[in-house]
């Protein structure tokens, strides 16, 4: 896990992490919003589609996300905007 951060609700968490593959070095970073009351959960069913990152949180609950351009996958495009719903928690997309 590199990051963990906790809505200011205390209700959802953002969390950024990726794996540690030995030989191979580190796998590209995945970005989840999870319920912050959850223990060992599986990230996975948490995880932003591919081409968003999180950054933060806003004052009234809100995860605020921003497009990148992933190098995988790329035939998977899938579009967030403002307001959209994710896990219970809604979206602001930054510019």
């Amino acid at each position: 896990m590199r990051s963990e951060s906790i809505s200011p609700n205390q209700g959802f968490r953002i969390v950024e992490y990726q794996f540690d593959q030995g030989a191979h070095g580190y796998s590209r970073m995945f970005w989840a919003i999870a319920p912050a009351n959850k223990e060992n959960i599986n990230l996975k069913e948490y995880i932003l589609p591919d081409g968003y990152k999180t950054l933060g949180w806003t004052s009234d609950n809100k995860a605020i996300i921003e497009k990148w351009e992933p190098y995988y996958y790329k035939d998977r495009d899938v579009t967030l905007k403002t307001g959209d719903k994710f896990n219970g928690v809604t979206l602001v997309l930054s510019k």
